[in-house]
């Protein structure tokens, strides 16, 4: 269930970095993998989602941020040649949501989204505002669909080097038995100006990577 680890060998701490343990992945993931890739100098990841029948995660590229003093996980670049030569949808400009508003970026029916690739780019707020992409949404947008939010507050201590806001994923709506949702804590700069979100759907999983990959969830 991710909550419990085995420790094997002999470990030292790096000056500077914090050594308690860390969760790569707050969401339904278990069993994972990484190892060196001589050839691209990549780590890589790999990991089991507990989806039914159990399926294989997109393989992540493990990195460290020295100013957050923490792992990031990307999305390997080479999953960029799996897109269609044209997008299923796709802003032409800039794009303003009014507060408690929906915009639909794009009608499925057949299925088309079921397998996809979103990435969402958003201008930082300047008050608290909760951001929601749904997806998997069937013929009428709401049936069986997944939430991914931001909750974006603003850093009270203007003098922090850090500041963090939760983010998660769930059911929309929620059914009797919430059996998806999870959530995690995003570190966030001071001096960072947008917010972005890449989600990776595949009709029964759902991936989402906030911030290039600060925090994943599956």
């Amino acid at each position: 269930d991710g909550t419990n680890w085995t420790d094997v060998g002999s470990w030292n701490q790096t000056a500077g970095v914090p050594f308690e343990k860390r969760r790569i992945d707050r969401g339904n993931l278990y069993a994972s993998k990484d190892f060196w890739c001589p050839r691209t100098k990549r780590r890589i990841l790999w990991a089991w989602a507990t989806t039914v029948p159990a399926s294989l995660t997109l393989p992540r590229e493990v990195q460290y941020d020295p100013i957050l003093k923490q792992l990031v996980f990307l999305p390997i670049e080479e999953l960029a040649l799996l897109h269609t030569p044209k997008p299923l949808a796709q802003l032409k400009g800039p794009l303003t949501i009014a507060p408690n508003s929906t915009h639909v970026f794009f009608h499925g029916g057949t299925g088309d989204g079921n397998a996809s690739d979103i990435n969402v780019t958003l201008a930082m707020p300047s008050t608290a505002t909760r951001f929601t992409l749904r997806v998997l949404g069937g013929d009428d947008g709401n049936e069986g669909s997944m939430s991914i939010h931001i909750s974006y507050m603003p850093p009270t201590n203007l003098s922090a080097s850090v500041y963090t806001v939760p983010v998660g994923i769930d059911y929309s709506p929620k059914p009797n038995t919430d059996h998806g949702a999870t959530g995690d804590t995003l570190q966030l700069l001071p001096n960072e100006r947008t917010l972005t979100l890449r989600v990776f759907t595949d009709r029964t999983s759902v991936e989402a990577y906030f911030q290039n990959g600060r925090v994943a969830l599956t």
